[in-house]
């Protein structure tokens, strides 16, 4: 399932000549590249964490470098989980 397939789901946004990405997934996420490594600002819930990474893959393979929290609240910090699993820092 793609997160785009879901329902009420924007596609993927991608500008800055390819540097910036949102990935809606419940709350939007916003990848950034750099030259260092990847800074992912806020997250998806749970159930949507794999898609989320699975399309933040697809996009690039760049290490994470930065994770930030606009706030704590679950729908905002739950990709942290998948992140550490599965991808090396």
């Amino acid at each position: 399932m793609s997160l785009n397939a879901i329902p009420g789901r924007i596609p993927t946004s991608t500008f800055a000549n390819g540097s910036c990405h949102i990935i809606p997934a419940f709350g939007n996420v916003s990848v950034f590249e750099t030259e260092e490594g990847l800074i992912i600002f806020d997250a998806p819930i749970k159930p949507l964490a794999p898609l989320a990474l699975q399309k933040l893959r697809d996009l690039t393979d760049k290490q994470v470098k930065y994770i930030i929290f606009s706030h704590g609240h679950i729908d905002h910090s739950l990709l942290l989980i998948c992140t550490i699993i599965f991808t090396p820092f």
